[in-house]
């Protein structure tokens, strides 16, 4: 092989692991509708823009019709792989061995298996792991019908999202218990419940006010500082997923930007990250221990700009919720689960969440004026009545 370029047009085979880059200009060259087969992940994988903006608009419908361009008709084949890969084996890295036993057993792929099981063993990593999910990708092209009906019994390792409101409550109930303590899990479901007697009482069979309270009031209080991030390396969780993932020793560094230390980027003006060796995970275990100290004057890190920005926004939230409870009516219940939703404006770390709190703070402010407008508009009605 004296290139390691495919020629314009010339590829037989697709496996389109992550499509959006799939349909990409570079890729999109080397197919040709009549001569490429294809093997397409139907989950959409986040581009790295999707850090900056959460919002962003992957044109899935442009990228799909981009590869049906350009790949033949009679062998394309969409699979939910990363579906498959996360459940069967617990894990979405498993998802392009599985697309390759997949294309194998479709005849896509001119190599023994014995070769492939070869390489397998050759690379001498996670090769159990990695020939089962290779069998599972063979299973899959044999009978999806199958793999989907082991997915639906539970056989798998499907994480459950919440889904009704007690179970959005019960599930952050026991986050913030471990974040902090059982208080701070009491006071979350108290307001919860406030806001749901009130919601209630309109009887309009809704709760979406309700969840947009339970998930954006838990969100809030349990801002990942210092504590939090050491508390979830040290987790047990952590260490085990660490095991299923990786096979033999492993050397792990993190980098990290604590605020007492770090210095600011001069090109990004933002701080910068400093790399740590695995001694600090010893640290994170005596940290997350300390996690009472968070909030209180022992607390080194509350002096921080952004610890000082985070609770103070606690009680800003707690201020607009209870208006909300306040003057909720029929008339203006919409514009309640807009306003209690608008935490989930707030995203990122340091410079980053500073800048996305601003816009929603002005955004909040439009919404809670339009907001006491009314009330005061449904206040003069019913005095003149």
């Amino acid at each position: 092989i004296r290139s390691t370029r495919i020629v314009t047009g010339r590829s037989n085979l697709l496996l389109a692991c992550d499509s959006v880059v799939a349909a990409s200009a570079s890729a999109v060259n080397i197919m040709r509708n009549d001569r490429t087969k294809a093997v397409i992940n139907s989950h959409m994988s986040p581009v790295a823009d999707f850090v900056r903006n959460r919002d962003i608009d992957f044109q899935e419908a442009i990228v799909q019709k981009q590869l049906d361009n350009v790949t033949k008709d009679a062998a394309r084949f969409r699979i939910p792989a990363q579906e498959i890969a996360t459940n069967l084996m617990g894990d979405s890295i498993a998802t392009n061995i599985l697309m390759l036993g997949y294309a194998w057993q479709k005849g896509m792929i001119p190599v023994t298996l014995a070769s492939i099981e070869q390489a397998i063993h050759m690379n001498g990593v996670a090769i159990e792991s990695n020939l089962r999910t290779l069998y599972w990708g063979r299973m899959a092209a044999h009978d999806m019908s199958a793999i989907k009906m082991l997915i639906s019994e539970g056989r798998g390792e499907a994480v459950k999202i919440s889904s009704t409101l007690d179970e959005i409550i019960a599930k952050r109930q026991d986050h913030l218990a471990a974040y902090q303590n059982s208080a701070l899990a009491d006071k979350y479901t108290a307001l919860v419940e406030r806001v749901r007697t009130c919601e209630t009482s309109l009887k309009n069979g809704k709760t979406e006010l309700s969840k947009a309270v339970a998930q954006n009031y838990s969100k809030i209080l349990s801002y990942k500082d210092e504590y939090e991030v050491a508390r979830l390396y040290s987790h047990a969780d952590f260490k085990t997923k660490l095991k299923q993932q990786f096979e033999g020793k492993i050397n792990l560094k993190v980098h990290l930007s604590p605020p007492l230390i770090s210095r600011i980027d001069t090109n990004t003006g933002r701080p910068g990250k400093i790399e740590f060796g695995g001694w600090i995970f010893p640290v994170f275990s005596l940290l997350a221990k300390m996690k009472f100290l968070r909030g209180t004057v022992f607390d080194i890190f509350a002096h921080s700009h952004d610890r000082k920005m985070e609770r103070a926004l606690i009680g800003e939230y707690e201020t607009i919720i209870e208006q909300i409870i306040k003057g909720l009516e029929t008339n203006n219940y919409d514009l309640a689960v807009k306003i209690a939703s608008l935490p989930d404006s707030i995203r990122g770390f340091g410079p980053v969440k500073e800048d996305t709190l601003v816009k929603t703070k002005l955004h909040c402010n439009e919404l809670m004026e339009t907001w006491r407008s009314g009330i005061i508009t449904a206040s003069t009605n019913i005095a003149a009545e």
